[in-house]
């Protein structure tokens, strides 16, 4: 089974994207955009789904090396953890109920990022006002549709 980061000793930035919810649809995200050739970083908050979580992400990886494909997945379970794994600038995706979870999730990420990050919630369009006052750190928030390029 997957070791998540806060059982691993220092977190290197490898990662080209995060998913932020390890939800069903955080998790199928998660494997499309890794078997696409980009490393991921996935975070879920430590839970009592956790096992199931990263269990299934280990045997998405080996399915995927049975198919000839290279799944790469880090899990986290820490923030801090999850934001330093991602290469600058950090392009967050965040698979979470609109609302109150996301402005807390935000209000969470704030102190951790810099200035120029990137996040993406499909309920919230572009151009629409963050729910996090527009100081340091600045994000841009990206509406998910066919047109959007992260990299």
């Amino acid at each position: 089974m997957a070791e998540p980061s806060s059982k691993k000793a220092k977190t290197e930035v490898v990662a080209d994207f995060g998913v932020f919810g390890m939800g069903t649809m955080g998790q199928n995200l998660a494997l499309n955009i890794s078997e696409r050739g980009y490393r991921l970083a996935a975070y879920n908050r430590p839970d009592e789904f956790q096992a199931r979580i990263w269990g299934a992400l280990e045997r998405a990886k080996e399915e995927g090396a049975a198919r000839g494909k290279t799944i790469l997945i880090d899990a986290h379970t820490e923030l801090a953890d999850f934001v330093a794994s991602l290469k600058t600038p950090r392009r967050i995706l965040l698979s979470i109920p609109s609302g109150k979870p996301v402005d807390m999730t935000l209000e969470a990420l704030k102190p951790l990022l810099s200035a120029g990050f990137i996040f993406s919630h499909p309920a919230y369009p572009p151009h629409t006002p963050l729910p996090i006052p527009q100081r340091k750190p600045k994000a841009v928030n990206l509406a998910l549709n066919p047109q959007t390029k992260l990299w």
